[in-house]
């Protein structure tokens, strides 16, 4: 493990990469004003026009001096030819402007998780990053800006969580995407299924002369679509919790889709949007990898 703490100091250091660190604030204070004036927003082409992190801001989770982070974690295979697959999990400077923060000497290592085999408990690998960023967060950050010559104190908010689709299960707790409920977002679309099979696919129309227990769901808008609610998923995390057999836990992972309580549930509300909105979805895999395959074999 790799903490941030030390990381994000050093950035503040250096006169070039904190002059950049403000570029959050600044956009944030006239995408508030353009909201308030119109009640929308013109233009969306960065993470901080979503709705979530414009409340932060408003509420005072995130203020002049806050770090704003993203978590990202997946994969990698280090040899073409060898069984070397390790993970390693990264963060992203949200402060800095997008043609800024996805650059190598501005993406910080966050850990990483030796192979060849995948970790068995994924949590007990990110508890010592995952601690050491709680701490941040209770404490604040001690910085000293070269660019305002005198020294901060930033609190360190978690924004975003991502993953792929598989790995996303091991982050929030929840079934996965083959699930009933299976959405990452939580947004209580049910998935349908095959007649006796396991798997359950998200579809917004109920097929014709279908009629499988649980699965036969009326016909969903694309365009008015479930909103995630914390509220609901916190409540479902309660019960599964609670339960006191595995026949009574079977049963509600798969009417509820979750399946264990998120490490990531441990953050401080006021530090972090929450599960499931901090939780991103996969849409790279979707249109790039996933949809242009099943086109091309079809």
């Amino acid at each position: 493990m790799i903490p941030i703490g030390p990381q994000l100091q050093a950035l503040y250091r250096s006169p070039d990469s904190a002059s950049h660190m403000y570029y959050l604030h600044d956009k944030m204070c006239c995408t508030i004003a353009d909201f308030d004036q119109t009640g929308g927003l013109n233009e969306y082409s960065d993470v901080l026009h979503g709705t979530d992190l414009i409340g932060a801001c408003q509420d005072g989770c995130i203020n002049e001096n806050g770090i704003v982070l993203m978590f990202s974690i997946d994969r990698a295979q280090l040899y073409t030819k060898k069984l070397s697959s390790c993970w390693i999990y990264i963060w992203i400077l949200l402060n800095l402007s997008p043609t800024e923060c996805y650059k190598k000497n501005r993406v910080f290592i966050g850990g990483f998780i030796p192979g060849p085999n995948n970790p068995k408990n994924l949590d007990s690998f990110l508890f010592p990053g995952l601690q050491h960023l709680v701490g941040l967060q209770k404490e604040g950050l001690q910085i000293w800006d070269v660019a305002l010559q005198h020294k901060v104190n930033s609190k360190v908010f978690l924004a975003l969580i991502t993953t792929d689709g598989p790995g996303m299960k091991h982050i929030t707790g929840m079934v996965g995407y083959h699930g009933k409920h299976g959405c990452c977002l939580y947004c209580g679309m049910q998935g349908c299924r095959e007649n006796h099979g396991k798997h359950y696919f998200l579809v917004l129309l109920k097929p014709l002369d279908y009629n499988v227990s649980g699965c036969t769901h009326d016909d969903i808008d694309v365009t008015n679509l479930p909103i995630p609610l914390h509220r609901r998923y916190h409540k479902n995390m309660c019960i599964v919790i609670s339960l006191s057999n595995n026949s009574q836990y079977r049963t509600c992972r798969l009417e509820t889709g979750i399946s264990k309580p998120s490490i990531f549930s441990g953050l401080d509300t006021s530090s972090t949007l929450g599960l499931p909105h901090s939780a991103g979805s996969d849409i790279m895999h979707l249109a790039a990898l996933n949809l242009t395959d099943l086109m091309i074999s079809l």
